[in-house]
């Protein structure tokens, strides 16, 4: 189940990043990107808390970032 439920995040994607409107692809490719890690977050909790680390990596990196920015550095 968990391969086949990759290979169609795989697909989908591949098939957003070929798409030059992509648009419309948005909303469903972030939509199966979020499912899937949640169930990886639920099937695991080593990957919850490296997902975790990730996300609040990427929060501070771009409060970081956008301070820096309005401080003109």
């Amino acid at each position: 189940m968990m391969k086949a439920l990759l290979a169609k995040v795989k697909e989908v994607v591949g098939r957003f990043f070929k798409d030059r409107k992509g648009d419309h692809n948005l909303l469903s490719t972030v939509g199966l990107i979020a499912i899937v890690v949640g169930i990886l977050v639920v099937a695991s909790p080593t990957l919850r808390e490296q997902i975790m680390n990730m996300i609040n990596n990427a929060l501070s990196s771009a409060s970081s970032f956008f301070n820096n920015a309005v401080q003109g550095k």
